[in-house]
């Protein structure tokens, strides 16, 4: 059982650590607050991350309405960076009741450096990455407005 867990730039959560869980625990929160994330968090450091595991970033993609096209695979792994900028790598952290240490998972984008010149390059001089990869992907809703996780 997790007794913490944490997580820094994952998904719509740019910081967060939930202390003193129980066997059993209860998440609620408006919609987009966040719910889902702390779950799939949960997912990937309980074994998530193992390949033969049929719950990986591509099934979670889906389940959440993503479908592959011909972005794959920026359109999965994209929206697990907060502000979908993968320029920051997303950490997880927990720490299970028996083992000593914290169980530590760290997603980083690779050649990033060309990927992040280009989306620069489209936000101008606001410098917004967000903005940028929300038009690219037809989102609505601004993810800086999120309201924050309870």
């Amino acid at each position: 059982m997790f007794t913490k867990i944490g997580m820094r730039c994952f998904r719509g959560i740019e910081e967060l650590e939930i202390d003193g869980l129980q066997p059993i625990n209860l998440i609620v929160g408006r919609n987009n607050a966040g719910k889902s994330t702390v779950l799939e968090a949960v997912d990937l450091l309980g074994g998530g991350t193992n390949p033969t595991n049929p719950i990986m970033a591509t099934t979670l993609g889906q389940l959440r309405g993503q479908r592959l096209g011909a972005s794959f695979p920026d359109a999965v792994w994209r929206p697990m960076f907060f502000e979908m900028d993968p320029r920051r790598p997303i950490e997880l952290w927990a720490k299970w009741e028996s083992d000593a240490r914290d169980r530590r998972l760290k997603i980083e984008a690779l050649n990033v450096s060309g990927y992040a010149d280009e989306l620069e390059a489209n936000a101008g001089a606001s410098g917004d990455v967000a903005a940028v990869t929300q038009r690219q992907f037809g989102i609505s809703q601004g993810l800086k407005e999120r309201p924050p996780v309870a």
